[in-house]
């Protein structure tokens, strides 16, 4: 199976790698969703991803195009 070629799945995927190196943990399973309001986008609009970590704690990564005052923002977090 090839890497994916969506942009936002690229982004995903090295969010999480910098949350791996920076946490020192690893990702025990990932849940994602990509979303669509506006037909015709060459992009999905946005993306939220949640990663259980293997100590226990969640990693969110988020990206939007559509969020009024967050044009194409990447977001992520570590709890």
């Amino acid at each position: 199976m090839g890497l994916p070629t969506n942009p936002w799945v690229a982004n995903a995927r090295h969010a999480f790698v910098a949350a791996t190196w920076v946490s020192g943990c690893a990702v025990k399973r990932v849940s994602a969703r990509l979303n669509t309001f506006v037909e015709g986008r060459p992009l999905d609009d946005d993306f939220n991803v949640i990663g259980e970590l293997d100590n226990g704690g969640t990693a969110i990564i988020t990206a939007t195009q559509i969020a009024i005052g967050y044009k194409n923002d990447r977001g992520a977090a570590l709890l």
